[in-house]
Parts: C-alpha cells; structure tokens; sequence
C-alpha cells in the first residue's frame, strides 16, 4: 500500500472533507478517512490501524465547532500521539481551538461532557503548530505544508498496471520469500497486512511474540510475495503444521487461530505425516491481479509437492474462511466445506490429500492430486477409481 494522508473531521463537515480530499487526490496524494472503515464496534480498532500504519505519513485534522466536541476526533488525536505521527490543522471557520474553548465554556449552549471534549484537545494544539484557514487559497497552503514531508510522495505510478503486467514484468519486480530468507521486517509487514484485511477484535490478531514462535518452531510456515521496488511484502500464506488434537480443534469450528499456542505447531524434523493449517492468506488490495495470486499460490503448492518428495507428507489441509476472498481462495485450492458457519462467522474448509480428496480447479491443483495419489499408491493407500 502506497503512503496516505488520513482525515480526522466531524461528518457534519463531509462537504468541507470531499473538497480537500478532490483537492488532494488531483495532486496525487493518497487520502484515507472512516469511508474506508467498518461502521459500529471496530471503528476504534480501524481507526487506530490506519493511523499507525507505516504507510500514514501525515494526519489533517479538521477543526470546527463540530469536531472540537468529538469523542471520535478525540480518540484519533490520542492514536496521532501514541504513534507519533505528523498533524496539522484547518481551521473550517478560521477560529483556533482556544478561541472555540473560550466562547464555548461562556455559553450555556453546550454540556460538560463536550467542554470536556474540547478542553481535552486543546493539548494537542498548542499555539505553535500549523494551522491553515479555510479559504480559496488554503489548498496551496496545504500543498506546501505536505511537501515539507520528505516520505510523503505523490503518485508517480499507475497501481492498475499491476493489474496490467506481463508475468514476466511481475518476476523481474516481485520474488518469492520463504523459509530462513523471511525476516523480522517481513513478518511485521504480514501482520500489517492482517490488520488492514480482517475486522477482527484486537485481542484476536496475531502478536508479533506469537509469530516469532510459530516462525521459531517451523520456519516453513511462510510463503510470501515482496514487492522488491518498495522492499515490502504485499502477499503472503501462513500454514502451519499442527498437532492431531488441535486440528480437531480448529475443525469444530469453536475456537479460533489466535488461540493456538506455539507448542501447537509441528516442525518438520523427521520425515513422516503431517496436518496442515492456513492461518492467514492475504493480498494487499492494491496488488490484487491473477499474476501475482498465482505467483503466491503456485510457490505454496510447489513447496508441499517437494516436501512431499522428501517424505514429508501433508495428509489433510484445514482453513477458516473468514472473508469471501478467503472462501475464495479454499475453492481454488480444491478444499471442500466441512463447517459452513463457525460460532465466530467464519466456514471451515478442508482437504483431504492423502489419499487425494481434493477438486482438480486448476493446472497446479492436477499436479497436486496426481502426486498425491502416486504417493498413496507408493504407501499401499486402496484407490477407486
């Protein structure tokens, strides 16, 4: 995903928003505001996650005397804080938060609660920092102010020709990232990817900690796609090797792959049978093309063809669907649906590969089910035909 200005302002003033987010976008900026998040519980969750984010390298607040007593804007100051992140303001009616404060609190117009609000705020905007009065002219100024951000780049590409590449284009640009090469910055940049992908709750995305010990005990977990013009990972594949007793587990669909311990995952030590668990598959949404799916997915496939060969053998592939695109993905990959709704809104799919169960959906899904059928003949399997 491409660097962005995120927008924190009141929806009272959408009008005042859609002007400056035009404004913007005609001067190839990248604007983020809430039509891009969830309404109801995960607004904060959303909120936070986009402000956080790596790629969100300035914040424009909005200030009026309908933001100045936002609870919503409040909170979104406070992850501009937390996280460090570069802000200014447009002042919407060319009035300071100071001079709203005064006004406000010697009227009877407004309740404790907001004054609270915007007394609140007026620690995030002390007298020196930069405020910019809406009118004709304040474009230009906020153009000069965001040119002083050095990371901030404007769009000097065309995402869509992605969608457009040859796949030899895609193979000099991208490359395939797997075992002992994954490091550190790669595994942070997947869970990035989470947090933009799934609307989970926080306490049921994966941590760092967790990561580093799955990635610990099997190094094989990942398969993923970096974008090497950018060093940054845009897709990747999670699956893991488990134990029989959490399989079983995940595939009553009563628990969810948060909760899985590391002493859970299986590495590949000794030759022999194994289960397998997707716990993510995700695609930036910027990088969604065919090429680059079937560069993900074919590096997936090849790797449990030659584990395989190396009689390290998968017998049963498990996944919970929490997203369309996840069922999606399930289906391609020849799965079929055991649970179609689990007590968290997700559907469990499962393969079975030994001997192969599996939909032939593609060339690589053909490969895949006569290598394990010849494999399963080899172990003395009984094969109808």
């Amino acid at each position: 995903m491409e660097n962005y200005i995120f927008f924190s302002y009141s929806h009272k003033d959408k009008s005042f928003l859609e002007f400056y987010e035009n404004s913007l976008s005609k001067l190839g900026y990248k604007v983020i505001y809430d039509i891009n998040m969830s309404a109801g519980d995960l607004w904060d969750n959303k909120a936070k996650n986009f402000i956080r984010s790596e790629e969100c390298k300035c914040i424009i607040v909005l200030i009026s005397d309908y933001s100045s007593i936002s609870k919503a804007v409040l909170t979104e100051l406070e992850y501009i804080k937390r996280y460090g992140k570069k802000y200014f303001a447009i002042l919407l009616d060319g009035e300071s938060l100071q001079e709203k404060f005064k006004r406000m609190n010697s009227s009877k117009q407004y309740s404790h609660e907001e004054l609270d609000i915007i007394d609140a705020m007026l620690d995030y905007f002390p007298q020196e920092m930069l405020y910019i009065k809406h009118n004709s002219n304040s474009i230009d100024l906020v153009k000069k102010a965001l040119e002083t951000i050095p990371v901030l780049h404007k769009r000097n590409y065309d995402l869509n020709s992605y969608k457009n590449s040859t796949e030899e284009n895609i193979d000099m640009q991208f490359s395939i990232i797997q075992g002992k090469d994954v490091t550190l910055k790669d595994i942070e940049d997947a869970l990035e990817l989470d947090r933009r992908f799934y609307d989970f709750e926080e306490e049921n995305f994966f941590t760092i900690d967790k990561c580093l010990k799955w990635y610990k005990t099997n190094p094989n977990i990942y398969t993923m796609l970096k974008d090497n013009h950018r060093d940054k990972i845009v897709a990747y594949i999670n699956a893991a090797p488990i134990t029989d007793e959490c399989y079983e587990e995940i595939r009553s669909g009563k628990i969810i792959d948060a909760k899985i311990n590391y002493e859970d995952i299986e590495s590949f030590d000794m030759p022999g049978f194994y289960n397998l668990y997707f716990a993510s598959v995700v695609v930036d949404l910027d990088y969604q093309n065919l090429f680059l799916l079937s560069k993900v997915y074919n590096a997936f496939a090849d790797k449990l063809l030659k584990l395989a060969d190396n009689d390290f053998i998968i017998t049963r592939v498990l996944a919970d669907a929490v997203s369309k695109k996840g069922k999606k993905f399930c289906e391609i990959f020849g799965m079929n649906k055991v649970v179609p709704q689990t007590d968290h809104e997700s559907a469990i799919y499962e393969a079975i590969l030994l001997p192969p169960q599996i939909r032939i959906t593609s060339k690589k899904t053909r490969l895949m089910y006569e290598s394990f059928l010849n494999k399963s003949k080899e172990l003395g399997y009984s094969i109808k035909d």
